[in-house]
């Protein structure tokens, strides 16, 4: 058989002209060296395009080809060196943590934008869904179905039963300020009248119903809400009062406080009996009936489960109190300040897993292991990498069939893979075109195939003939049902 590789571009500087019967004319520029370079000027766009090619391992290949070149591949084709790219870990910054129960516990996670729920078996990032609005800071209570999102001192509340597919929105009454915290009402009972949620924001609180909307309940004395306890009815008041509240009103307990309180946690340990710390800008205090009593320095967090509060420290440390008047300690994530904790009320293994978010990753820690042992969740999502650029293979020794080349085609972001087969359908001393004789051809049709099956629909079909020591001199590109011709212009 002909040694294929003498029908390719020769490696010598040469100058050919192809036109097209749609009137366009190629240009293209052959110039040697170890690889070849071809310049291929499309003149009806006046785009050059700048082509590689090579004879290796009795291989033609050609690479960069382009909507622009001489084979004139659709924009939304891009030859690949492989058609499933790997599959890459991406670790992503995490701005707020939240667990809810919607039929079985889940850790959701929030980057700026995206709500992410967190797989504990394979410590990766799943279900991804857009967030209502940028920087938001997520709550959920294991308690209840819902999980919601507001922005801290926003007048918004968005509320998500479907892991985030989907958002409701409401709208503070004008009157309101700034959020200060959110407490769903199902989570101490107070679901009276489908009563969803109470919201601390500015002198009152705001309690919304889904029988009868908004409902306001002024702080007497016009007092602002400072801090509001997630877990249970209290919120602390700009004027050292500490209120709780429930369907019968608002309490007022104090003046008991020790300054501007910024944060505040509270756990039952008895009917009637909380343990309750509060943080203020530089301290931590325990609150008993009648007063106030100095734990410690600064936290940057605080967080009830049914047995214990646990303190988010500026340092990465994390202490705990169970009965809300000693603190111990519990390990430590690193040195950046702990924002926020999290913990499912009842998760896949039986240890109690509790979550807690520093410096933009979050952390696990089994409640009934050493307190040292908390572990850096990957929080990774997979993506796949992107394509490296393959060749097209246009001639090829070995075989009167191979594999030409790998394409992906991207439509309406979705992205399919093809292979180009490649067959050997003839040679001929001497072929006729617009009556000039070309001596010593060889034919090769090049189909593009998806699962074996040949597609002539969405991706185009050639018949390229070759001359010995030319190169291809004519080229049928046949797509849709319609096939455009480009022939070499032939200079004697």
């Amino acid at each position: 058989s002909s040694d294929l590789t003498s029908y390719f571009w020769p490696d010598s500087n040469k100058t050919y002209q192809y036109q097209s019967q749609d009137g366009n004319i190629h240009t293209l520029q052959i110039t040697p060296g170890n690889t070849i370079t071809i310049s291929d000027r499309d003149q009806s766009s006046g785009a050059t395009t700048i082509l590689s090619a090579a004879i290796s391992n009795n291989a033609c290949e050609v690479t960069g080809l382009s909507a622009t070149d001489l084979l004139g591949m659709d924009p939304s084709i891009e030859m690949v060196a492989d058609t499933n790219p790997p599959i890459t870990s991406q670790p992503i910054t995490i701005h707020s943590i939240a667990a809810s129960d919607n039929g079985s516990n889940k850790i959701f996670v929030a980057s700026d934008s995206i709500l992410y729920q967190y797989d504990a078996a394979s410590d990766t990032l799943i279900n991804s869904h857009a967030l209502p609005a940028h920087g938001v800071t997520l709550y959920g209570d294991s308690r209840s179905p819902t999980l919601y999102a507001f922005i801290p001192n926003g007048n918004t509340v968005w509320a998500t039963v479907n892991n985030g597919r989907d958002w409701q929105q409401y709208q503070l009454p004008s009157s309101a300020g700034g959020i200060v915290g959110i407490l769903p009402a199902m989570s101490e009972g107070h679901d009276a009248d489908g009563d969803l949620f109470w919201v601390g924001s500015g002198t009152a609180l705001y309690e919304y119903s889904s029988t009868k909307g908004w409902k306001t309940s002024p702080i007497s004395g016009g007092a602002s809400i400072t801090a509001m306890d997630r877990d249970n009815s209290l919120c602390a008041l700009s004027d050292k009062h500490l209120i709780s509240f429930d369907e019968g009103g608002i309490n007022t307990v104090g003046p008991i406080l020790p300054d501007i309180v910024v944060a505040i946690a509270s756990r039952l340990i008895s009917p009637g009996f909380f343990a309750t710390i509060v943080a203020t800008p530089s301290n931590v205090y325990s609150i008993s009936t009648y007063s106030a009593t100095r734990l410690g320095g600064q936290v940057s967090s605080l967080y009830s489960v049914p047995f214990e509060i646990f303190l988010g420290m500026p340092d990465g440390s994390i202490q705990f109190s169970q009965d809300g008047a000693s603190l111990s300690t519990d390990g430590s994530v690193g040195t950046l300040p702990v924002t926020q904790f999290t913990r499912p009320l009842s998760f896949p293994d039986t240890t109690q897993t509790i979550y807690a978010l520093s410096g933009g990753h979050f952390y696990y820690h089994y409640q009934s292991s050493p307190s040292t042992n908390w572990k850096l969740a990957k929080a990774s999502i997979s993506t796949a990498g992107s394509p490296q650029t393959g060749a097209f293979t246009l001639l090829n020794n070995d075989s009167n069939t191979w594999t030409a080349g790998l394409v992906v085609q991207t439509s309406s972001g979705v992205s399919h893979g093809f292979v180009y087969r490649a067959q050997k359908v003839t040679s001929a001393f001497a072929i006729v075109f617009d009556s000039v004789t070309y001596n010593d051809i060889v034919v090769i049709r090049y189909t593009a195939q998806s699962g074996g099956v040949q597609d002539s629909v969405n991706l185009p079909q050639y018949l390229i003939y070759f001359q010995r020591n030319i190169g291809p001199i004519r080229i049928e590109r046949t797509e849709n049902g319609m096939t455009v011709v480009t022939k070499l212009v032939k200079i004697l």
